[in-house]
């Protein structure tokens, strides 16, 4: 038998080869390359910029005291280390506001730009270059439930930028969660897509409404975000964009961690499945090429010998998603097992329905944001009648998102609860997280989760054998 070739294709259900003999009902995705989508610009973008004073240390100067520490060696033979000139943190949000016009340019055919604060009005293109000062940023609030609202009464086909430091009080966000919910709700039901993109920058300046303290000056970097809606493809492809020309070419962070994390919501994370499952042996299970010479070369045969080893494959969710999608990582598997009667009668007749199984033979386990289907292991198959041919099908579908989905662990990394606020400031960090972050993100997410319907991951059919 000719095993599956390597990758996992999108491939409609057709029938077996005529040649094989499989059970009665039984199909078999077939391999075909996958067809690129075609990128499609969206006919107009607009972005929101967050004007409120809390954004004016984005832009400042670096201060003498907010400087990356760098050494070098003495030439002396001690080789004592002596501090090099200072090199300041990256002020991304500054190059962020020079480059976004021509990044949003190059997924949608027409820009235009407001600020955001008390109100919202209209900014020129040639306005934007004054947003590299901090003067620029003088209004008293920052609503940002205004701002998603104007992004959710765009058009379906446009794309909506908001780019804010999303430091939410918690009236905001408990208080008034009608009014940043409402809009994010109305958005993802509509069948849009929001991207929330967050990225590390400098910072030399005040940040405002901390919880008991009020305020805190000793911040030397703070990440702010980038939230896009709009339809999924333009969503992915901007953040995309970001990522390249604006983030890439930057040098790492001084603690090494990444300087950016972006996760994208939408109610259809999946589309195209469900994808063809390569179930491969681990040893002591191997290839059984002779196993049942007529199942075709799209079925793995694979022998358990004593019932041990497996046959796994992971979950193609990156190939069914385009982007940082939020994915399900809850899933449900269907299974149906035939056993062969004799190997010399005709193929209707080959092949029964088995429902004595000891248990389900496949299960699915997900770890560091990869989930993996295996056959065998726990002791299953030893159980299984020796030395009888089985033909087993397996189609698995995703139900559900967790509580904790490990796509969103950065926003609980960058999260500050406001009850741990006074404490925080008072550890004078360098780098400020965001106050109440997690809640966004567990509110996008629960969005997400609401009349979820179950879709189509993979399918594999595998025939198998416990040697006698």
């Amino acid at each position: 038998m000719v095993a599956l070739a390597t990758g996992m294709v999108i491939a409609p259900l057709l029938p077996a080869p005529a040649l094989a003999c499989l059970p009665s009902g039984v199909t078999v995705l077939r391999r075909r390359p996958v067809a690129a989508q075609q990128a499609q610009r969206a006919p107009a973008a607009t972005v929101l910029l967050d004007v409120s004073g809390s954004m004016a240390g984005y832009v400042a100067a670096p201060s003498s005291g907010n400087t990356r520490p760098t050494q070098q060696r003495s030439p002396q033979r001690q080789q004592q280390t002596q501090p090099a000139q200072p090199l300041p943190e990256p002020r991304t949000f500054r190059e962020l506001v020079l480059s976004l016009p021509q990044i949003a340019s190059q997924v949608s055919d027409r820009v235009s730009a407001f600020g955001f604060g008390r109100t919202i009005r209209a900014l020129s293109l040639s306005e934007l270059q004054r947003a590299t000062r901090p003067e620029f940023y003088r209004d008293t609030e920052s609503r940002i439930g205004e701002a998603l609202s104007r992004m959710e009464a765009l058009p379906g086909e446009e794309i909506g930028i908001l780019a804010t430091d999303l430091f939410l009080t918690g009236e905001e966000v408990f208080g008034g969660a009608s009014a940043i919910r409402a809009p994010l709700s109305r958005i993802l039901a509509d069948g849009r897509s929001v991207g929330l993109m967050g990225i590390r920058s400098g910072f030399s300046g005040t940040i405002f409404d901390i919880p008991v303290v009020r305020t805190y000056d000793g911040a030397a970097e703070r990440p702010f975000y980038v939230i896009v809606t709009g339809p999924h493809s333009a969503v992915a492809r901007l953040i995309r964009r970001i990522e390249v020309e604006l983030l890439s070419p930057l040098p790492p962070t001084a603690d090494g961690s990444p300087r950016s994390h972006a996760t994208i919501y939408t109610k259809t994370p999946i589309t195209g499945g469900p994808l063809a499952l390569d179930l491969r042996p681990t040893a002591p299970a191997v290839v059984a090429s002779s196993l049942s010479p007529e199942m075709g070369s799209d079925v793995r045969q694979v022998s358990f010998p004593r019932g041990e080893g497996t046959a796994a494959a992971t979950l193609p969710l990156t190939e069914l998603a385009q982007g940082p999608v939020l994915s399900p990582d809850e899933f449900q598997i269907e299974e149906m097992i035939w056993a062969e009667t004799s190997p010399r009668n005709a193929c209707g007749e080959r092949w029964l329905p088995f429902r004595s199984a000891p248990g389900q033979l496949a299960a699915i386990t997900t770890s560091t944001g990869s989930s993996v289907i295996s056959v065998g292991g726990r002791g299953v198959l030893s159980r299984m009648l020796p030395g009888v041919p089985f033909v087993l099908q397996i189609k698995v579908s995703a139900i559900g998102l967790s509580d904790a989905p490990a796509a969103t662990a950065w926003t609980r990394a960058w999260n500050l609860e406001a009850r741990d606020a006074e404490r925080f400031t008072l550890e004078r960090p360098r780098l400020f997280k965001t106050l109440n972050l997690r809640e966004v993100a567990t509110m996008l997410e629960a969005i997400v989760r609401e009349d979820f319907q179950p879709q189509p991951v993979g399918e594999a059919v595998l025939a198998f054998q416990v040697p006698r």
